[in-house]
This record gives structure tokens, C-alpha cells and sequence, in this order.
């Protein structure tokens, strides 16, 4: 009879058994501490756990997604391969579960574990060792850099989210100094398969120089990591000044900046003039103040449009930073001389010259006869009025400037002075009209031999 029980007991233990699902988790290295997130159970690896059997009651309309925070659990139906159904219909009896295995200096991991009812399960788990370092500093203050990569190369972009471009834990911005880790297998999988570079955006008034200088480029600073090392990079800056050199024959002029929202007097010829950061900001904002007044002045008539704003010179990439400045050159005695519309870039040197012209006070006519009377060509605006239209129309007019009975010298009018091409005519009653003639500028002799009227040509 003891038998027979016995038997029976046995039997029924070995039925309970077959049907018990079990899941055995290795890892390398051993002794890494797991957890299933779902069933909460927890442990060491290298052993054997039991899955209870309620675990499979649960979970028919719940999905696993994946983010860059790693993988969790929703009732959210599929919208792209991010999502996985916990349970397939078609195998009712496997469900997916979160399995999360980490160890002391290594790289924590999540995986997707399928369990089978009933089953004797088993996952291995490879750990990624974390032995790399990255330090980055900079001398002689804190800089902010920017990671991008060949998926997040705009920062100020939408859907800039370079974290997953990187690797576990690794911001997307950052102010030195800091130290960063990561494995062996993410300097391949993350920093060079998406091509990771740095990038400094140029708010603080200093740039990279020597190896590090395109750091300020949009392509940015390329990282090339020893995996296993202490891996450092020191960034060495200097403060961003721009420098302006400009120079004249003969020297001693006056050098005025006179663009819009400019610098106005720089000195004097030779003239070297440095601007710094603030002097750049200043500028900078002074040209946006006038765009903002020019933009609203657009908003009142629908012909016109305001600057496009939607960019900020701040979040550029210092090759694209430029001063614009159109410069005055004067000089007592001499004509004025200009350089427009002059790009220095921000953080360059830039040197410019400019011969100036000695002023021509006087300007000698004389004819054969005398007493030829000296016009030159002038234009004015006038209202007159139209009878078809009925209305005053503004009209460019031309007229004949008297300057002089020959001979004589004409003292040069500041304000309304011969210009190179002006077109002189000379006339006198009874002599042939003279109007091919312009005003060359250097020349301060004029002589015309008038013709008769009277005079038959052979």
C-alpha cells in the first residue's frame, strides 16, 4: 500500500514538473544581477528561476516599446517596428518580457527575452565592459560644446535628438570639464558608425586654436577614441578679435564707419583697429534692432517684407560670422575715397588700401575767340502737369549749368563739383555749338577752337 502511494506521488510530481516553466540567465561575466520587469523577479545570473504560471494569464493587449531610455511596457497599439506585442496570437503560449542584466563597470543591458510555457527556457547575456574614458577640458575658461552627427547635424533643429547617436548616458550638450564613459563596442556601434563629432557654437567670446580650431566649423572636431584608455582632450581658446588694417596714399586720413547701426570714427591712417566679442555682440544687436523697425515699418505696406528673422547670428557656427562695414576715407585737400559693403570675418584679420585723389580746386577754359560761354549738363526733378492725366507727374529735366565766359577758372563748387564724364558745351552767337567735349578728371586745362557759322566747308 506504502508503494502505491509512492508511486502515485511521484507520478503527479513528475506531471507538475513537465508542465512548470523554468528560465535559465547566463551572463559574461558571471554574477551580474538581474530583473524581469513585468514578474519583478530579481537575482543573480547563472541560475534557474520558476515563471509562474499566472504569468501567462496576463498581457494579450500590452506591447513592448523601445526608446532611448530603453525598453518598457504599454497598452499603446503598434505604431512603428518600435513596438512589439507581448503575445502573438499565433503562439499563444510565448510571451516576451523585459529582462534588464547589470554589473559593476560594465554597460547595463535590456533585451527582449520570448518565454514558453511550460518550457525549460534559457538566454545568455554578453556584457559590454565600460573601459574607456573620455575627458574634455579647456583652458583658459569653460566652453560649450555640442555633440552632432551625420542623422543630427543642426542643433537647433526639430527633431535634433542625438542621444541615440550615443552612448549610454552621454548628454547631448555639455560645459567643460567632464568625464565621460563608455565600452569598446559603442565607439564602433555608436560614435563611428554616426560619424560623432563635437561642436562649439560661439556665445561666450572665445574660439579653439591649434588642433582643435574646427570646433567652430559646421563639420565640427571629429573624435577618434582609444578604446581601454583614458582618452583626453584639452581644448586651448583665446578671445575672438577681429582685426581691421587699413591704409592709405598718402596717410593721415580720417577712417568713418557709416553703415547703418556702424562704428563711426576708427582713427587714422594707418589705421589697425581690433574689435572684440562685446564689440561684435553690440554691433550684432544694433543691426537687429534696425531689421525689427524695418520689418514692422514692412507690416504696414503689403509691397514690402520684413527681414526674414527666423535666424539668429548667435546660433552659427563662427564661419558664419561676418562684420559688414562701409568705410569713409577723407582727407583735407583730397577727394573721398570708399570701401563698401567690406566682410570681415569674425575672428580674422583683414587688411585693405586706398590711394586717395588730391582734390582739384580749379579747372582753367580758354577758346579762340574769347567770350565762349561754358555750360555743363545738370538733371532736377520737376512736378508738371499732365493734361491727359490731369495730374502732377514728377519728372527728371534736364538743363545747361552756366559755369563761365572763357577765359576764365572755375573755382570747384564743393557741393556740386565737375564729376569724371560730366558733358561740357561751349557756345558763342555766330560759332558752331561745341557738345562733344566731357570733363576728364586730372585735367584742369580746357582750350576749344570755335568754328564760324559763316564758313563754307570745301
Amino acid at each position: 500500500m506504502n508503494w502505491a502511494k509512492l508511486s502515485i506521488f511521484l507520478a503527479l510530481t513528475l506531471l507538475l514538473t513537465s508542465c512548470s516553466t523554468s528560465l535559465h540567465i547566463s551572463s559574461t561575466p558571471s554574477g551580474a544581477n538581474f530583473i524581469l520587469t513585468s514578474i519583478g523577479i530579481t537575482g543573480k545570473t547563472d541560475q534557474s528561476i520558476t515563471v509562474p504560471g499566472a504569468y501567462f494569464e496576463t498581457g494579450t493587449h500590452e506591447y513592448i516599446y523601445h526608446s532611448i531610455d530603453g525598453y518598457k511596457i504599454t497598452h499603446v497599439a503598434p505604431e512603428n517596428n518600435k513596438y512589439h506585442p507581448r503575445i502573438n496570437p499565433a503562439q499563444p503560449d510565448v510571451k516576451k518580457e523585459i529582462l534588464t542584466v547589470e554589473k559593476e563597470g560594465y554597460r547595463k543591458k535590456e533585451i527582449i527575452v520570448p518565454i514558453q510555457k511550460g518550457e525549460n527556457n534559457a538566454v545568455s547575456v554578453i556584457l559590454d565592459k565600460v573601459d574607456t574614458q573620455l575627458t574634455v577640458t579647456s583652458t583658459p575658461a569653460p566652453i560649450h560644446l555640442y555633440f552632432i552627427s551625420d542623422n543630427h547635424k543642426d542643433i537647433y533643429a526639430d527633431d535634433y535628438n542625438i542621444r541615440e547617436d550615443l552612448p549610454l548616458g552621454w548628454p547631448e550638450e555639455f560645459t567643460t570639464p567632464l568625464t565621460l564613459e563608455c565600452s569598446a563596442s559603442e565607439i564602433v556601434e555608436k560614435l563611428e558608425k554616426n560619424n560623432v563629432r563635437l561642436i562649439k557654437i560661439n556665445d561666450d567670446g572665445y574660439i579653439p586654436v591649434g588642433r582643435y580650431r574646427n570646433l567652430t566649423t559646421k563639420t565640427g572636431h571629429k573624435m577618434k577614441l582609444d578604446p581601454g584608455k583614458e582618452n583626453l582632450l584639452n581644448v586651448s581658446t583665446k578671445p575672438i578679435v577681429t582685426t581691421l588694417q587699413v591704409m592709405s596714399t598718402p596717410p593721415g586720413a580720417i577712417v568713418e564707419d557709416i553703415s547703418s547701426g556702424g562704428f563711426g570714427y576708427l582713427g587714422e591712417t594707418p589705421l589697425i583697429r581690433n574689435f572684440n566679442w562685446e564689440d561684435v555682440v553690440e554691433w550684432s544687436e544694433k543691426r537687429q534692432f534696425r531689421r525689427d523697425e524695418a520689418e514692422a515699418q514692412g507690416r504696414l505696406n503689403e509691397d514690402r517684407s520684413g527681414p526674414d528673422l527666423s535666424k539668429r547670428s548667435g546660433r552659427l557656427a563662427l564661419e558664419d560670422f561676418m562684420l559688414y562695414l562701409d568705410l569713409r576715407i577723407s582727407k583735407a585737400g583730397h577727394d573721398e575715397a570708399y570701401l563698401k559693403r567690406l566682410r570681415l570675418p569674425v575672428g580674422e584679420e583683414r587688411s585693405f588700401h586706398k590711394a586717395l585723389k588730391k582734390e582739384i580746386a580749379t579747372v582753367n577754359f580758354a577758346s579762340d575767340p574769347a567770350g565762349v560761354h561754358v555750360y555743363v549738363t545738370r538733371f532736377t526733378e520737376k512736378d508738371i502737369y499732365d493734361e491727359k492725366s490731369g495730374q502732377l507727374i514728377n519728372k527728371k529735366i534736364e538743363y545747361k549749368k552756366h559755369l563761365g565766359t572763357t577765359p576764365f577758372t572755375l573755382n570747384m563748387d564743393p557741393n556740386d563739383p565737375l564729376i569724371h564724364g560730366d558733358k561740357l558745351i561751349f557756345k558763342k552767337t555766330g560759332y558752331i555749338s561745341e557738345e562733344s567735349m566731357e570733363y576728364a578728371y586730372g585735367n584742369t586745362n580746357y582750350y576749344v577752337v570755335m568754328e564760324p557759322v559763316n564758313i563754307k566747308k570745301r
